[in-house]
């Protein structure tokens, strides 16, 4: 063997000829080096992989020569061993590598050992050294009797990544994956699966799982549940709040499964190229999907994966799939992606699935949502929902398969569904806040009757305070108010808001008052003596008013909301009329929408058909347990996307409701979060504020 080397940029150039034709993790080559060096005392120019590739670039411009790209893993590999100084150095450092499996993908159609010894003898051939040396197979051998650090190389798909990728990607993803279960018109079981959020109300699994259903459930809570929460560490597993179904109409798109084997397939047809990528392009417009259409909306506060921010898997790098196999618990298993490529639509992988594990979520190693698993290849028969793989986890006898979720992205924009991903089943202030501050805390019943007083075939809402809730003296009734001019927002939409005090006395009064919110030009239009009977006077009144929302404001849905109904009775007979004749013709204003609010449910409403009306009550369960309120604002407000400790959202939630109180536990929670919790929250989870984010 040579002595130190005189010619640095020889060496380079020499080791690069034989890195540049290797495929490896850098992530674990870098720990393996890190060991190297640590244990057999390198010198000083190599205190780290990182530090001896900028050593050995930077002694490289001193004489003068361009170092190859650091960025590329071949050239920071060729970078990283030049600095061990000798070759007798770098040969057995690398063989150490070689024979802890650390670049057996380079060589995947090959048994490891046959790789291993063609590995050593490329690199003794490029680094000029003869083969009495012993080198081909000797440094090979002695590896296995170097420093202690080899028995850490225990499997060669092992993952290695930093934990701060992993924990965050495994909390955000246990709350968006779902047991899906499909049930026969019968009853009966019949398939299960898994999915997870793609949108705050869509779920996306496999087609496979669901394709014995008509694409119209008459009953869908009798045909199809998904399940959230599904494991016995979050101690929801059984809890009817994490159980959700599917509209009538559940599926928005899908895509069928298409061949699941090249025509004349033999065992382990996927190592061989020319058949792989036939396979794939066979299979590139068949992608197994289906996004299920949920009448809930559990992503406000769970969160969801955005396919416009999706990982493209890479070779030979680690990953993660995320499963409930044969319906049981969450579980995650481990393995390595093979043969990606960008712009395929499938991804091999070698992470353990059996049946039940279709529409598995795939992460990569470094927690960034790459695939939906959907198929497990084997020497056995074929099979979705990943098969009986007999135990082995390397492709040479088994290999996984999933469908890149860059693919089925595209796929849903081609089919110009995918903004319907992202909508709400019904309006949800942003990020928890009215005008970015003003946080709305429960009130979900309220935000449901909102979205269906819009639609217009009940255009009449009425508010009111349970019996259960009576004792609180803030429930929140005028509060509505703040949440519809924060929901629906000018120029779509006008609010007229009057106070029962000022419109109890007659109909001309009423009329003046509604007037003054959008047309006070009008007001001295108004007939001003009753030249009939009091219900003809009334009718020419509100005739009046209607035809002026409908020439000023005919483009606009307009909300007339009455407030403090509990406080001021309508004594006036004739105000009374007015009302009660504005109900009866509120069929003939297509755009108006009315609330009253605090008008005891005992009251009825003369001239107004009960059909025509929508109960909207403040209970006890929008009230009494203020930490439960507290945590599920928490993750409108941006924690459903970053990952929390449960023991730490516990504690904060428990400690503001603690300050909250009985009396006004609504109001003295909004002024908590109000007062010390604004710009924590904006750091920690951005702003609230609708007009500065990025999606305006």
């Amino acid at each position: 063997m040579e002595g130190p080397v005189q010619d640095l940029s020889g060496l380079v150039r020499q080791l690069q000829r034989g890195s540049d034709r290797l495929y490896f993790s850098r992530d674990q080559f870098a720990v393996f080096y890190d060991a190297w060096v640590t244990e057999r005392a390198i010198a000083p120019g190599c205190r780290s992989m990182m530090h001896a590739v900028v050593s050995t670039a930077n002694a490289l411009l001193a004489k003068g020569t361009t170092p190859p790209n650091p960025a590329e893993n071949g050239a920071a590999l060729a970078l990283a061993l030049a600095a061990l100084g000798e070759r007798k150095e770098i040969i057995i450092c690398l063989s150490a590598g070689v024979g802890g499996g650390l670049f057996d993908q380079s060589y995947p159609t090959l048994q490891p050992h046959v790789a291993r010894k063609q590995i050593m003898d490329h690199f003794a051939n490029v680094l000029g050294i003869r083969p009495d040396a012993g080198t081909a197979s000797g440094p090979t051998l002695r590896a296995e009797m170097q420093a202690a650090e080899f028995h850490k190389l225990t499997s060669p798909e092992a993952i290695w990544t930093d934990p701060g990728h992993l924990v965050p990607a495994l909390l955000l993803a246990r709350r968006r994956l779902c047991v899906v279960q499909t049930f026969r018109e019968n009853g009966d079981r019949d398939k299960t699966g898994t999915g997870f959020l793609i949108g705050p109300s869509t779920v996306l699994t496999n087609h496979h799982v669901v394709d014995g259903l008509p694409k119209h459930l008459k009953h869908p809570e009798d045909r199809l549940e998904l399940r959230f929460d599904y494991s016995p560490t979050t101690g929801l597993a059984d809890a009817e709040s994490s159980v959700h179904f599917a509209e009538s109409d559940w599926c928005v798109a899908d895509s069928r499964p298409g061949p699941l084997s090249p025509d004349g397939a033999q065992d382990n047809w996927w190592r061989d190229r020319s058949r792989r990528e036939a396979w794939r392009e066979s299979v590139e417009n068949s992608l197994d999907y289906a996004v299920i259409q949920l009448s809930s909306t559990p992503g406000h506060m769970r969160g969801w994966y955005d396919l416009n921010d999706v990982g493209n898997p890479r070779y030979n790098r680690g990953c993660w799939v995320l499963h409930h196999p044969s319906g049981q618990s969450h579980t995650v298993t481990e393995g390595e992606i093979h043969y990606a490529r960008r712009k395929v639509a499938r991804m091999f992988h070698s992470a353990s699935t059996v049946k039940g594990s279709s529409g598995g979520l795939v992460l990569d190693a470094t927690g960034t949502p790459v695939g939906l698993h959907h198929l497990g290849l084997s020497h056995l028969p074929i099979t979705q929902d990943g098969g009986d793989l007999g135990g082995y986890r390397v492709p040479d006898e088994v290999v996984n398969c999933a469908v890149v979720l860059q693919s089925i992205a595209s796929d849903l924009k081609t089919k110009g569904v995918f903004a319907q991903l992202s909508a709400s089943r019904y309006p949800m202030p942003f990020r928890g806040c009215l005008d970015g501050v003003r946080p709305v805390f429960g009130r979900a019943p309220l935000l449901h009757d909102l979205a269906a007083l819009y639609q217009g075939d009940t255009p009449v809402m009425r508010v009111h305070v349970a019996e259960s809730a009576k004792h609180v003296l803030k429930p929140g009734k005028t509060f509505t108010i703040d949440v519809v001019r924060a929901l629906f927002r000018p120029p779509e939409h006008h609010h007229i808001v009057v106070n029962a005090e000022d419109i109890q006395h007659d109909a001309l009064t009423q009329t003046k008052a509604v007037l003054r919110g959008f047309a006070p030009d009008l007001i001295d239009t108004l007939p001003r003596t009753p030249n009939s009977t009091t219900p003809a006077f009334v009718a020419r009144l509100v005739n009046h008013l209607g035809s002026a929302i409908q020439d000023r404001l005919g483009n606009n849905t307009v909300w007339l909301m009455i407030d403090s109904l509990d406080r001021h009775t309508l004594s006036d007979a004739s105000g009374r009329e007015f009302l009660a004749t504005l109900y009866a013709q509120v069929h003939t204003i297509k755009n108006l929408r009315i609330i009253l609010i605090g008008l005891p449910v005992d009251i009825t409403i003369g001239g107004l058909d009960p059909n025509d009306v929508i109960y909207s009550s403040i209970s006890s369960e929008d009230i009494d347990n203020t930490s439960a309120l507290f945590d599920t604002w928490l993750d409108q407000r941006g924690a459903r996307q970053k990952p929390m400790g449960t023991d730490a959202r516990a504690l904060l939630s428990q400690t503001v409701a603690a300050y909250a109180g009985k009396d006004m536990p609504l109001a003295r929670m909004a002024n908590f979060t109000e007062t010390y919790m604004p710009d924590v929250l904006k750091a920690v989870f951005g702003s609230a504020d609708l007009t500065t984010d990025d999606r305006t």
